[in-house]
């Protein structure tokens, strides 16, 4: 469902980094955009990328992980990119984002990728997360 998966990734954000920022003007990606966004990418069928979502018992979507093929220069010893993971502030400190990663690294193994890099921006506490597991 495009539409959940867009309402949770513009409330995510929005719990994510409006904190973050002293910007009055602050900018947050609109549930709409989102589900633009994620109609644009549903349409890239080529396999190069996946998306787990996770939801409650009641069928509500709370959070989700996306990686995908990654291909560069500038750090070619990477094959695979954690490229997003988004889980309502509601649900945090459960273990359900640690679940969502390690379902990642299984699928991406099963496709014979060895090596995945994750961005984050500074000041997101998923960093503080990334950089004590020694990933």
């Amino acid at each position: 469902d495009i539409q959940a998966l867009a309402a949770v990734h513009a409330s995510a954000w929005r719990e994510t980094y409006e904190p973050l920022s002293s910007d009055p003007n602050f900018y947050s990606p609109t549930a709409a955009l989102r589900k633009q966004q994620w109609t644009e990418a549903f349409k890239d069928v080529s396999g190069s990328w996946f998306c787990y979502v996770v939801e409650t018992g009641n069928s509500d979507l709370i959070g989700f992980a996306k990686a995908k093929t990654y291909n560069s220069d500038e750090l070619p010893q990477f094959t695979s990119e954690l490229n997003k993971l988004y889980l309502l502030k509601n649900y945090h400190k459960q273990g359900i984002g640690k679940n969502l990663i390690a379902r990642v690294v299984q699928t991406l193994i099963a496709r014979r990728h060895n090596s995945m890099v994750a961005f984050t921006e500074p000041r997101n506490p998923v960093g503080k997360y990334f950089e004590s597991s020694n990933g």
